[in-house]
C-alpha cells in the first residue's frame, strides 16, 4: 500500500474512533460501518495493526478495536546515569520506559505513579510520572565541593542525576573533597536542583577506610547494635546447659570438623563421615542459631530487619551481635555446640538410603582450613603428619564427594564454576592485589556435601507436605535460550531443543547445557611424558585443545598466574617437581588443570677412564684422565680414597718415582660420585 494511502486511511479511521459516539467494533463491524467489501478488509487490517504498532489505538481481548487510552499503575523507578529511567510495575514481565523529560522530580528507587503510553515506533511501552508516592533517599552519599557563596555534593551513585546544592551555612565546615551525607530537605524541580543540609562529615576522600564507610551509609547498614541488643545476646549466649541438652541426640562422640578460609570467624558448618559395610555415613552439623533467638524477641526482629551479615572487603558487619554470630553460635574447636545434624546413610552408588534430622549437640574435634585439607590431599606429608588422626577421614571425604558428584553430573547438574574474587589490603585499607579464590579438592568437598544435604532436607519436607522455602533454577525461556542456540551456532557449537509446535522452543535438558558447558571450557593440557620416576634427564612437553593456550607453574601453585608454556619445561636431576598447568582457549575461558609429579633420579657418574691405565716405565710418564662434561676429577697418590678436598686433576698428572698406586674419583654437578678408580704405577729412572 502507498503510503500517502496508508496515511490517508489511518486519519479516517482515527477521526472515526475519536467520535463521541463511537463503540469499540470487531473488524467485520468496522468494515460494514465504512462499507469495505469482504475482498479488501486485508488493506483494513494492515491499516489496524500499523495503527496498533503506533500505539494509537488498541485492540480488546475479544478482538474489539478502540483509541487508546492512558493507563495509570504504580511501581518502583530506576534512573538511568544517562538521565531516562524505567519503572518497575508488580504484574507487568517488562518494565516501561521513561524519558528524561517526564522524570518530574523523581530519585532513584521511589515508588512512583506513572501514566503508561504505548510509545510510536519502539516496543516499550512508554510513561510519564505524575507523582512520588514514597521517597526513597532521605540522606545521600557524596563528595562536597565548595564554591564561593554555597556548596554542591556529587552523589557517589550515579543513578542519583542531579548534584545536590548546599545554602551557604549549610555545610557544616566541610572542604572540597570532603565525603559527606547530606539529608536532602528539597527534591527540586524543572528549574531547581535537589536541595540539602550536609548531616555527617566522613572523611576526606583520600583518606584510608572512607570509601568503605561511604558504602555501608550508601546502604543504610547499620554498623552498631544497641543496647539493649547486645545485653539480649549476652544474657542467651551461656555455655550449653544440661537443660539445653535435654531432648536432643548426643553426638559428641563423633569426630567431625569445621573446614573453611582462613580468615572465617563465624564457623557455622561442620562435617563428619565414617565408613562401614558398603556404606557411607555423613553428617552434615549446622549451627542450631535459632535455640538462642526466639521468634519476634529484639534480636530476632533486628537480624529480619538486617537480613543478612554484610561481608566488605575490610570487615564483616553480623546479622547478629558478635557474642552470638562468633561466640556461642560458632562450631568452634573443642567446645560443645548445639547444632541441627543431618545424619546420611550413602550406598556406593551415591545413593541416600536411610537418613535422620536431628536436634544434635556436638563438640568439633579440628578447625581445618580448606589449604590444608587441600594439602593432605595432594599428599604432603609435613601437613599430613601434622593432623596425621584426621588425614584417613580426609581421603574417605575426597572418595565420597567424587561418587556424589559423578551422581549430580550424570543427573543433569550444571556447575557453573563462577570464580570469587579476593582483595588483598595494606594496612592503610589501600588495594594491593585482586586475585580469585582458587577452588580445589577441599572447597568441592564442603560444596558437594552440602548440596547433598539440602538435597535430603528438601525431600524430607516434600514428602512431608509441609510448606517450605526452597531454592530452585527455574526453567530457562525459550525465546533466550532459542537466540543462545543461535549464537554459539556461529562458533561451531550446537545445542538440542525440544521444538513445542509452530516452531517455538518448549525445552532444553539441563545435559544440553551442561554439554556445552564442558565443550566451551578448554580441556585439559596433555603430559609427555607422564609423571613419574626417571632414570635420565628429560624435558616434559605440554598440549592444550586447538586454539589453546597453556599456563603452567613448577612449585604446585595456581597454574592461571603462571607462565605460559612455550618450550619443553627441563627437569632438574634429584629434585622432585609438581607442574600444574591449565588450558585457557580463544573465549578466554580456562578448562580443568591437570598436573604430574615427576622425579629424575640421580646416578653414579660412571667410573672415570685414564690413560695409561698403569703399569712400568723407566722414562717420565704422564696419566691423562678422560673428565666427562659437568664433571670434575681428584686423585691421590698413597692409595688412601680421594674426596673433594683432595688434588683435582686439570692436567696430565706425572707419575712420581718408585711403586705408586693413583686412586681417582669424579664428581659430578649434582654432586654425585663415581666409584674410585685404582692404578698401579711404577717408574724407575
Amino acid at each position: 500500500m502507498e503510503e500517502n494511502l496508508m496515511t490517508e486511511r489511518k486519519e479516517m479511521i482515527l477521526s472515526l474512533m475519536n467520535e463521541a459516539e463511537y463503540v469499540p467494533m470487531k473488524i467485520k463491524e468496522l468494515a460494514a460501518l465504512m462499507d469495505i467489501p469482504r475482498e479488501r478488509r486485508e488493506d483494513l487490517a494492515a491499516v489496524l495493526d500499523a495503527l496498533i504498532e503506533e500505539g494509537k489505538i488498541a485492540v480488546s481481548k475479544k478482538g474489539k478495536y478502540k483509541k487508546a487510552e492512558a493507563v495509570s499503575a504504580a511501581g518502583v523507578f530506576c534512573a538511568h546515569p544517562r538521565g531516562f529511567g524505567f519503572v518497575a510495575v508488580e504484574g507487568q514481565e517488562e518494565d516501561v520506559f521513561v524519558p528524561p523529560d517526564r522524570i518530574k522530580d523523581a530519585m532513584d528507587g521511589d515508588t512512583v505513579q506513572i501514566k503508561i503510553v504505548p510509545a510510536k515506533g519502539v516496543r516499550r511501552a512508554e510513561a510519564e510520572i505524575t507523582k512520588v508516592i514514597t521517597r526513597a533517599n532521605q540522606t545521600v552519599i557524596g563528595t562536597f565541593e565548595k564554591n564561593k557563596r554555597f556548596g554542591f555534593v556529587i552523589p557517589d551513585n550515579p543513578r542519583l542525576l542531579f548534584d545536590i546544592f548546599i545554602p551557604e551555612g549549610k555545610e557544616k565546615g566541610a572542604v572540597s573533597g570532603h565525603k559527606v551525607v547530606v539529608k536532602l530537605v528539597s527534591y527540586g524541580d524543572k528549574s531547581h536542583k535537589p536541595e540539602g543540609k550536609l548531616v555527617e562529615i566522613l572523611g576526606h576522600v583520600n583518606d584510608p577506610g572512607v570509601d568503605i564507610l561511604s558504602i555501608v551509609k550508601g546502604f543504610d547498614i547499620p554498623m552498631e547494635f544497641s543496647e539493649k541488643m547486645l545485653n539480649q545476646a549476652a544474657r542467651v549466649a551461656k555455655p550449653v546447659s544440661e537443660n539445653d541438652k535435654a531432648g536432643r541426640k548426643d553426638l559428641c562422640g563423633l569426630t567431625m570438623v569445621t573446614i573453611d578460609g582462613e580468615d572465617a570467624k563465624d564457623l557455622d558448618d561442620a562435617v563428619s563421615l565414617s565408613k562401614g559395610d558398603d556404606k557411607y555415613f555423613l553428617g552434615v552439623h549446622i549451627a542450631d542459631v535459632t535455640n538462642y533467638v526466639q521468634e519476634n524477641s529484639a534480636l530476632d526482629r533486628e537480624a529480619r530487619e538486617r537480613g543478612t551479615s554484610v561481608y566488605l572487603v575490610d570487615r564483616v558487619i553480623p546479622m547478629l551481635p558478635h557474642t552470638l554470630s562468633n561466640g556461642i553460635c560458632s562450631l568452634n574447636q573443642g567446645e560443645e555446640r548445639l547444632a541441627l545434624s543431618c545424619l546420611m546413610t550413602i550406598d556406593k552408588k551415591g545413593d541416600v538410603v536411610d537418613y535422620e534430622i536431628a536436634e544434635s549437640v556436638i563438640v568439633v574435634n579440628q578447625r581445618m582450613s580448606y589449604t590444608d585439607v587441600n594439602r593432605i590431599l595432594e599428599g604432603d606429608k609435613e601437613t599430613a603428619e601434622k593432623f596425621e588422626e584426621l588425614t584417613p577421614m580426609f581421603y574417605l571425604m575426597k572418595e565420597l564427594a567424587d561418587i556424589v558428584r559423578k551422581k549430580r553430573k550424570t543427573r543433569g547438574s550444571i556447575d557453573f564454576d563462577f570464580p570469587e574474587s579476593k582483595i588483598t589490603l595494606d594496612k592503610d585499607g589501600t588495594p594491593l592485589l585482586v586475585e580469585a579464590y582458587a577452588r580445589n579438592a577441599a572447597t568441592d568437598i564442603i560444596e558437594d556435601f552440602m548440596l547433598l544435604a539440602n538435597e535430603t532436607v528438601a525431600e524430607h519436607f516434600y514428602w512431608m507436605e509441609t510448606p517450605f522455602l526452597y531454592r530452585t533454577h527455574d526453567t530457562p525461556d525459550p525465546e533466550k535460550i532459542a537466540k543462545l542456540g543461535t549464537f554459539i551456532h556461529n562458533f561451531g557449537y550446537y545445542l538440542k531443543l525440544k521444538n513445542g509446535g509452530g516452531g517455538t522452543i518448549s525445552e532444553i535438558h539441563p545435559k544440553e547445557i551442561q554439554k556445552l558447558l564442558v565443550e566451551y571450557r578448554a580441556e585439559p593440557p596433555v603430559f609427555d611424558p607422564e609423571g613419574g620416576n626417571y632414570e635420565e634427564e628429560l624435558s616434559v612437553e605440554l598440549s592444550g585443545g586447538e586454539g589453546c593456550e597453556v599456563y603452567y607453574t613448577t612449585d604446585g601453585s595456581d597454574p592461571r598466574k603462571g607462565e605460559r608454556y612455550q618450550r619443553p619445561i627441563p627437569l632438574e636431576p634429584g629434585k622432585s617437581i609438581r607442574i600444574r598447568a591449565v588450558s585457557c582457549n580463544k573465549f578466554g575461558v580456562y578448562g580443568d588443570e591437570a598436573e604430574e609429579r615427576f622425579l629424575i633420579k640421580l646416578q653414579k657418574p660412571a667410573t672415570p677412564y685414564v690413560s695409561p691405565s698403569g703399569g712400568s716405565f723407566y722414562s717420565p710418564q704422564a696419566v691423562t684422565v678422560n673428565v666427562p662434561e659437568g664433571c670434575k676429577a681428584y686423585y691421590t697418590w698413597d692409595g688412601t680414597p680421594p674426596t673433594k678436598e683432595s688434588s683435582q686433576y686439570e692436567e696430565p698428572i706425572s707419575i712420581p718415582e718408585g711403586n705408586n698406586v693413583l686412586s681417582l674419583i669424579l664428581v659430578d654437578k649434582y654432586g654425585m660420585v663415581s666409584e674410585v678408580l685404582k692404578c698401579n704405577y711404577i717408574y724407575i729412572p
